[in-house]
């Protein structure tokens, strides 16, 4: 017995080392983090490390013993640490989560297109006095210590007063779908706001959860990688929350994860798979017009899931011109609502600045990137969680930069088969987001005169985060199988020394 027991521990000693020097390591960074809580650190380290061991054996045991698929694992993982996030996060601490919750409870009351209480005014509307009691702390002073006080409204809804969001009002309700049912549910039941609040940040998660599942399960090749970018904190921070970015990031990975199933194993689309391809485009559009773009990566479907070329051409090519107007329709709404949330910015100004000078707004855009794309590196990683307050430390996030990239280059299975051609397209329509992206924070939140473009985040890029490793990729690489019972350890200990991090910070 003993024997058996010492050569399981011989074959499995690299993935033993690798979870102690884990818990090592996080033991070690969060006892540096700075906060109020005193004695209770031990404590409140204790237990987080042990969930964090807990994972780890379970994810041996789930991947080696019961031999489950990374879809499996990725349910399991993605209800435990998500759930953590829902409930750890303060409500409104993620960016701009009171107004995304506004928009959201407006849509559930029927208000798929904002109102205004003054003409020209931001967009918004009369919602229940408690909302606002609910995010009465400003999110940089938010602490635990002050839920007994935003919490003390149990009036779901009568009395109102004109509340603005205009830089949500800009959402189409789509992207609110999942959240506005779960307001919708508490509304009906006569529930406590705090307990719709939490209603819409479950619903958005179980969408995120879905659809995560289904591109892990639907992806022929990059598993561990997908499974990595899913879990990343500051995407788990978007889905446990009512931000708009949880529809965006899931529709995102989805829609390419769908794609890719389809070029390694062409035939025939059946009539469930192209409602499902044409829905999943939709939302991506919808969503954010910046991404737009990505839903051509219909056009990478191969002629085998067609009966012929004028069928791909109908089908495909329909749908995206159908596709294109609805969202010049939803852009016409929301045009109405486009204001100047900060001083100096004048968006048909930086309009005129970008077709009168092309040239000089490219180098405005490269030199913004050279200014700050170490900043857009470690917050897409998770160095501004929350209300830009609390991150994971630099070295941290630069190993877990590392072992992404490292698991990406060795994750080679024989089913990465992405040609240059189907690379150049990708990168083409990566490049576009990439413009969009830097084009509207430029012309909606920069100052004129402004050198560089304020307001970029590392978050924005996790829609193209798949698609870019993809294109980094060489078609052939060294294999290591092992990889696969790596990553959710590597998940458990990232997540663990962040949502640590949060409790830390909010507590008293």
């Amino acid at each position: 017995m003993a024997n058996k027991f010492i050569s399981k521990i011989k074959a499995n000693y690299k993935y033993i080392l690798f979870c102690v020097i884990f818990l090592v390591v996080n033991a070690f960074f969060i006892l540096r983090l700075k906060s109020n809580i005193g004695g209770w650190k031990v404590l409140i380290l204790t237990l987080f490390l042990v969930v964090q061991l807990v994972l780890c054996i379970l994810a041996y045991y789930l991947k080696k013993v019961k031999n489950w698929q990374h879809h499996q694992l990725f349910l399991l993982f993605s209800i435990i640490i998500g759930l953590c996030y829902v409930f750890i996060m303060p409500p409104g601490a993620p960016p701009d989560e009171p107004n995304h919750f506004r928009r959201a409870y407006e849509i559930s009351k029927g208000g798929f297109i904002s109102a205004r209480e003054k003409q020209g005014g931001e967009g918004g509307a009369y919602l229940p006095v408690s909302i606002n009691q609910l995010f009465k702390v400003s999110p940089s002073d938010l602490k635990y210590r002050d839920y007994p006080d935003i919490t003390a409204s149990v009036d779901n809804g009568s009395e109102k007063v004109f509340q603005n969001f205009g830089n949500t009002a800009l959402y189409s309700p789509v992207v609110y779908a999942p959240s506005s049912v779960g307001i919708l549910v508490g509304r009906v039941l006569h529930l406590p706001m705090i307990i719709i609040f939490y209603l819409a940040r479950i619903f958005n998660l179980a969408f995120w959860i879905i659809l995560g599942y289904y591109a892990i399960k639907k992806i022929p090749f990059g598993k561990n990688i997908l499974f990595l970018i899913l879990f990343l904190p500051i995407s788990m921070q978007a889905a446990a929350s009512c931000q708009a970015d949880a529809m965006t990031n899931a529709t995102t990975i989805a829609l390419f994860a769908f794609v890719l199933s389809k070029i390694k194993s062409p035939k025939l689309l059946s009539t469930k798979e192209y409602i499902t391809a044409i829905i999943l485009a939709l939302l991506v559009s919808m969503s954010k017009i910046v991404y737009l773009p990505l839903c051509f990566l219909l056009l990478l479907l191969p002629k085998k899931c067609f009966k012929n070329k004028k069928d791909k051409i109908l089908k495909i090519g329909g749908a995206l011109l159908a596709i294109v107007l609805i969202n010049l329709i939803w852009l016409s709404i929301s045009a109405g609502f486009l204001v100047e949330f900060r001083e100096g910015v004048d968006s048909a100004s930086q309009v005129k600045n970008i077709l009168t000078n092309p040239f000089r707004y490219l180098m405005i855009i490269g030199g913004s990137i050279v200014e700050r794309g170490i900043f857009y590196f470690f917050s897409f990683f998770g160095s501004n969680l929350a209300h830009f307050n609390i991150g994971l430390a630099e070295p941290y996030i630069l190993f877990l930069a590392f072992f992404i990239f490292y698991i990406f280059m060795k994750d080679n299975q024989k089913n990465y088969i992405l040609t240059p051609k189907q690379k150049i397209f990708i990168a083409v329509l990566v490049v576009i987001c990439t413009g969009l992206i830097f084009t509207s924070i430029y012309v909606q939140w920069t100052a004129v005169g402004s050198p560089l473009i304020e307001g970029i985040q590392g978050r924005y890029f996790i829609p193209l985060a798949l698609p870019i490793l993809f294109l980094l990729k060489p078609a052939s690489s060294s294999t290591t199988k092992d990889l696969d019972i790596y990553t959710p350890a590597m998940v458990a200990a990232v997540n663990i020394y962040a949502i640590v991090s949060v409790v830390a910070y909010y507590m008293v």
